[in-house]
């Protein structure tokens, strides 16, 4: 999905980006940063008790055993490379690049299924897809909202499927009765500036020793790629409306002489270990802030936009809508979106594009129309814990007065 843009025009959006009202916000308690200073220059951000801590705080809620790994990516790699054998991996196209990229490295050849309208995978697809080189699938749980896990984890069972409830950007939400990671025979959860927001870090849970004891055997990153990872998570979360222009910048250079960031699987550190059993705690009361400004949202933008569909297991980790526009040409987003997020962005908010789906990143897949259709006018707002109401009012009229002036 394509949009043009001179080089002009992405210079003065650019020098727009330092927002009233940024799109992501980490709500760092009990003394964590402090604390986490502390492990640093104390030599122990790698190695330390709370790895275990972690792995103990997390295997409860599942009932099943945890083992900490690097990121969610290095989750779901672990996971499905301890089927022990290749062959077709299904995952939905409408998703985080990450879960291609967990695949592909660990043996797997991507198969893409369409999703429905709550952006999860449509289960009546996957059970056409299934075939007899299918070695596994892959579910997450976009935006907060559980998918059909229950159904897919039927399907994968009559098909004798390895299934990975990818949980990470739904941690504390639950499915008739059970919790999001505990479906299936492996579920994740990653720590990157979701719910839970540590430098990195996630964790696979399951029965499968030999999937747990690989996790636990890898070397973690070093001290200072960690140390280089804390400051730029407290720029992309904690600081954002000061340092996003700069972080754009930067990454655009490093693009420019074809690096790219990139965190090797292993295993989880102990810096972001702390991060999780702290903020562990407060996955509750983080789920109902997000809820409770979700809940506004909806009220005040209720005809305006298409909004999220609302579920008793909705814990809104992003606040997506669909906007009344209409792609000119197929597998293009409409021009409008760009006008859109320039207009918010003149306002001081902060809006985020949503995914390209990963056929029209990577190639292959076919009937994937839903994806497509719904990904070429998703737009998520902001919705975290730093947002106060009136913040939240400010959110859904300036949607309302963008959409207005486009609409003039």
């Amino acid at each position: 999905m394509t949009s043009n843009e001179s080089t002009w025009e992405k210079a003065v959006a650019l020098s727009r980006k330092f927002y009233r009202i940024a799109f992501a916000h980490a709500d760092f308690r009990h003394g964590e940063l402090g604390r986490a200073v502390d492990l640093i220059l104390q030599g122990k951000a790698v190695q330390g008790p709370y790895i275990a801590e972690a792995e103990r705080v997390f295997s409860p809620w599942t009932q099943k055993e945890a083992a900490g790994t690097s990121s969610g990516e290095a989750a779901i790699h672990a996971a499905i490379q301890s089927i022990g054998r290749t062959g077709d991996v299904i995952i939905p196209s409408y998703c985080c690049g990450n879960v291609y990229f967990a695949v592909t490295k660990a043996g797997g050849r991507p198969r893409y299924v369409d999703v429905n309208d709550s952006y999860n995978v449509d289960a009546s697809d996957l059970e056409d897809k299934i075939t007899s080189k299918t070695i596994a699938v892959v579910a997450p749980s976009l935006y907060g909202l559980p998918a059909e896990l229950e159904k897919i984890e039927a399907i994968c069972r009559r098909h004798d499927v390895f299934m990975v409830d990818d949980a990470a950007q739904c941690l504390g939400a639950f499915r008739r009765g059970l919790p999001t990671g505990s479906f299936g025979d492996a579920g994740v959860y990653s720590f990157a500036g979701k719910t839970i927001t540590a430098t990195g870090g996630g964790m696979l849970v399951g029965k499968k020793s030999v999937m747990l004891e690989g996790v636990r055997s890898a070397a973690p990153e070093s001290a200072s790629s960690v140390a280089k990872a804390f400051l730029g998570m407290l720029a992309h979360y904690r600081y954002r409306r000061h340092a996003l222009p700069f972080l754009i910048l930067k990454n655009l250079a490093r693009q420019a002489v074809g690096r790219t960031t990139q965190r090797r699987y292993g295993r989880i550190c102990n810096l972001d270990a702390f991060l999780a059993v702290s903020q562990h705690a407060d996955v509750d009361w983080v789920n109902a802030k997000r809820t409770r400004n979700a809940s506004l949202l909806c009220e005040a933008l209720n005809g305006v936009v298409e909004l999220p569909q609302k579920s008793r297991g909705h814990v809104y980790s992003k606040f997506v809508v669909q906007l009344p526009f209409r792609a000119k040409a197929e597998r293009t987003r409409p021009p409008e979106m760009v006008r859109f997020v320039r207009e918010m962005a003149k306002k001081g908010i902060e809006c985020e594009w949503c995914y390209v789906p990963l056929h029209l990143r990577f190639g292959g897949g076919k009937n994937l129309e839903n994806t497509e259709r719904v990904a070429a006018t998703a737009m998520a707002l902001p919705n975290h814990v730093g947002l106060t109401e009136g913040q939240v009012h400010q959110i859904a009229n300036a949607v309302k007065d963008t959409l207005k002036s486009m609409n003039a």
